[in-house]
């Protein structure tokens, strides 16, 4: 029997479309599983169905058909294997070629498995350079070292059965199969305006086991520009002149569709009425899209060429909306990926980043006894900065050590008080983030990271290892992990899953060099070898999806439509190869590519048309104008509507909210606990009452976490040390610098040749606070500098008063009390770049926006 081609005008009036009526009884496969839903909805639904056959979506099915081809743990094991055999090509073909395919090797791994699936070999590929002989290398090595390669190739080279593994695969897709004929001699594929290499090769082995192809799909005569990806890929299998083509019903009103279309064509271009057009709205930035998509989320449906960025950012404001199939959504996957992410695969031994030993914290699986590394993230992000020159394990380590002893004999030195103005005022190695940490907390934070470094090192420890003992291993740290009844629901049953598919997946007795599994494991943790059949449903679909539009009873919202992103260009070239080389195999299914290529800009125009012709509830059209640094135009796909945007920008909006404050009768005890606080605090108030806020009700005191900080506050070290140490220059100098090894040397020595010119600023005077003396310089470890002038005027001039003054009911306790707000107010100028705490203050100023402020 021959093929066939049916096209309709309308999805939603498929029933009138009467070269179809024949096919109703037949199996259905649709293009997108988007598409699969949308019909099964509006064609099996209640009162009557018109479709009676199962219908299921091309990637459900094909999944099933491959069997564990498209597993994670398959292609995870190939990863693994093809990293060592990569391994010994470098004498042969150099190490920086070689490299260049480990940089790009989940492309070479993707290139194989395709080119195994439509049956070519690898002694039919002809190179026409090294990174093509490369591949055609160690491709056959691959092919001979792994069955699975022989399995797929055995089960897509042969239509024998195919009827019965197409039933089966049905099965598995939980169709009702039941509803099948008792021989299945044709197959409805819709939707199928373009083809894959592996759709192309499934088609074939159905067409080859007697079944006959019935293509179906939308189509308008009028439109050819829109349509001819339709044309180019359905005529493969039918000549457009045999197609069965419903032909356009004219109708008196066009709609936005038709305007769209006809402004590709030569023809005189249509128009239609603006008031029931889609709506077009520029977003300023994504802060504002976010508004928009909070206030509309339950009404609209979005879609997007930029799916997996929008994705990726929403996630962070609806984390519960995301699906996860891969364990980096929960904190077992994130301890696990970063534990495999300490493989140096150059260094070729373990290293450790600030990020990675932050996220292995704050994961919740790292825990001593009852104490838990996920409550101490504060007190880590404070003993970071101590370790910035640190990478490998040994560096950590040494490092650790120095901090406990400088801690110990330096930091700590000083006389200790139980007030906590006292403390402040009196050791200035407190306003050093890591010296403020007490040392039993810093002992303990050391011990959680060197129970860190031991398990690596369990993983890590042998040079070569075997997939299932590294799991093992995996499923003995996970065994020592928090009691599973700590944990939330979701997490035990990943949990659960993880030890199943530990056992089950990885039974290889092939060896690996320990750096080939670290890096194939941290792709499998991360989702990256999922199965790309498998399609799940995310808050913004791809753009791809809208094919189904017709069928759904929503608003539609076509989002980050901007001029980079449509239309798109589509580079599908399997990496290394070149067009020469692909075309050389003179495959029909590798042409495929081609023809995607040459349309991808006309089906970028086919959704389109799909959205604008046949949505029936309103439609949103929107782009993001600042994104990236870039300012970006909306896509053409929006100008050719000729349609005004409606610009989207103010974000926050001014709202009359009371102040919220203390209960009356507190009043006075607050009053007079103020005035016991030392001028210190009077004069961060009289600069800025939120940093006063921070500094001192957040918290007993500010310390300086940030680089530039700590490299002044280590100038005013120095500056205080010449004017109160008898000890010469160079002897503090060689004294402070051995309690800073993180810092390079020669920055070290910059630092102190500034503080020698400016020695003089620390004052050495003194201020009397609870009958004890402090020395007047301490200000500078409080303020970081001892003036700060703009346009003749000194910033620090109201501190400078409130330290004169030493009043601290007229300089605190009275003015706090006009204050309305709980939080204080800010008082941003040049100096919030000495503020400790300027990342959580949205309203400090940043010396990058200086220039912008000075024009306003």
């Amino acid at each position: 029997m021959k093929n066939v081609v049916i096209t309709y005008t309308n999805p939603a009036r498929l029933s009138e479309t009467s070269a179809f009526t024949p096919f109703v009884n037949s199996l259905h496969l649709c293009a997108t599983n988007s598409l699969r839903k949308g019909v099964t909805k509006y064609y099996q639904g209640k009162p009557a169905e018109y479709i009676h056959a199962p219908i299921v979506s091309a990637g459900m099915l094909f999944s099933k058909l491959l069997g564990s081809w498209s597993s994670p743990a398959v292609k995870m094991k190939q990863f693994t294997k093809l990293t060592k055999l990569m391994r010994g090509q470098e004498n042969t073909w150099g190490r920086e070629l070689c490299r260049a395919f480990r940089h790009n090797q989940i492309d070479v791994l993707q290139t194989m498995r395709t080119l195994a699936e439509i049956g070519t070999t690898p002694v039919e590929l002809k190179p026409t350079s090294r990174e093509e002989q490369l591949f055609q290398s160690v491709w056959g090595l691959m092919e001979s070292s792994d069955s699975d390669f022989q399995r797929i190739r055995s089960r897509l080279g042969s239509a024998h059965n195919i009827e019965k593994r197409l039933r089966e695969a049905l099965s598995e897709c939980l169709i009702d199969v039941s509803r099948l004929p008792e021989k299945i001699t044709e197959i409805v594929l819709h939707g199928f305006y373009f083809i894959t290499p592996l759709q192309y090769r499934v088609m074939s082995l159905f067409q080859n086991a007697g079944i006959r192809l019935v293509f179906l799909n939308l189509y308008d005569t009028r439109y050819p520009n829109s349509f001819r990806s339709v044309e180019r890929f359905l005529s493969q299998w039918v000549p457009v002149e045999q197609w069965q083509i419903q032909q356009s019903i004219v109708v008196s009103e066009m709609s936005w569709g038709d305007v769209f279309a006809s402004a590709y064509e030569e023809e005189t271009r249509k128009s239609a009425d603006a008031h029931f057009g889609p709506r077009v709205i520029q977003f300023e930035d994504f802060q504002t899209f976010l508004s928009h998509y909070e206030d509309h989320s339950e009404r609209e449906t979005y879609y997007s060429p930029e799916h997996e960025n929008l994705n990726k950012r929403l996630k962070d404001y609806y984390p519960e909306s995301y699906p996860d199939r891969h364990f980096l959504a929960y904190p077992i996957g994130q301890y696990l990926f970063h534990l495999h992410q300490m493989w140096d695969d150059q260094k070729r031994e373990l290293v450790l980043n600030e990020k990675g030993l932050f996220e292995c914290f704050s994961s919740g699986w790292l825990q001593i006894e009852e104490k838990n590394a996920r409550n101490f993230t504060i007190m880590l992000e404070d003993v970071l900065p101590y370790f910035s020159s640190c990478s490998t394990l040994k560096e950590w380590r040494r490092q650790a050590e120095l901090l406990k002893e400088v801690k110990l004999n330096a930091a700590d030195a000083f006389e200790n008080s139980g007030s906590r103005f006292h403390r402040m005022m009196g050791n200035p190695m407190l306003r050093f983030s890591f010296f403020k940490v007490k040392h039993t907390d810093i002992v303990l934070l050391l011990q959680f990271m060197e129970k860190l470094f031991t398990q690596a090192e369990l993983l890590f420890g042998r040079k070569e290892i075997r997939l299932h003992e590294h799991f093992e291993q995996i499923a003995q740290l996970l065994a020592a992990g928090p009691d599973p009844e700590t944990l939330a629901e979701e997490e035990r049953e990943l949990l659960e899953q993880l030890r199943k598919r530990l056992k089950l997946d990885f039974i290889d007795d092939e060896s690996y060099y320990i750096d080939d599994v670290a890096q194939a494991v941290a792709l499998y943790l991360g989702g990256e070898f999922n199965n790309e059949l498998e399609e799940m449903t995310l808050p913004i679909s791809k753009f791809e999806d809208v094919d189904a539009v017709a069928f759904m009873d929503r608003e539609i919202h076509l989002c980050n439509l901007d001029e980079e992103s449509l239309p798109y260009a589509v580079n599908s070239m399997p990496w290394p190869l070149t067009r020469q080389t692909v075309h050389g195999l003179q495959s029909r299914e590798l042409e495929m590519l081609f023809i995607r290529e040459d349309v991808s800009s006309s089906s970028a125009r086919y959704l389109f048309y799909n959205v604008l012709a046949f949505a029936k509830q309103p439609v949103r059209l929107s782009w993001i104008r600042n994104k990236e640094s870039k300012k970006l135009e909306e896509s053409v796909y929006i100008m050719v509507l000729g349609l005004s945007p409606e610009k989207r920008s103010a974000l926050f909006q001014t709202q009359d909210l009371e102040p919220a404050g203390c209960a009356k009768g507190n009043l006075e005890a607050v009053f007079q606990h103020l005035k016991s606080f030392p001028a210190d605090a009077a004069a961060e108030f009289a600069l800025c009452p939120r940093r006063f806020y921070y500094s001192f009700v957040v918290q007993p005191f500010a310390s300086y976490r940030n680089e530039f900080h700590q490299q002044i506050l280590y100038q005013n070290l120095l500056k205080a040390s010449y004017a109160l140490s008898d000890a010469s220059t160079q002897e503090i100098n060689a004294q402070l610098s051995a309690i800073f090894p993180h810092w390079p040397e020669v920055r070290k020595r910059y630092l102190a040749e500034e503080a020698q010119k400016y020695r003089n600023t620390f004052s050495k005077g003194y201020d009397r606070y609870e009958s004890r003396n402090y020395v007047r310089g301490r200000r500078l470890f409080q303020l970081l500098v001892p003036s700060y002038p703009v346009d003749d005027k000194n910033l620090l001039e109201p501190a400078n008063k409130a330290f004169q003054a030493n009043v601290i009911d007229e300089t605190l306790a009275k003015p706090i009390q006009d204050e309305k707000l709980m939080q204080l107010r800010a008082n941003p100028s040049e100096l919030c770049r000495f503020c400790p705490h300027l990342p959580v203050c949205i309203e400090g100023y940043y010396p990058a926006d200086d220039k912008m402020r000075s024009f306003k």
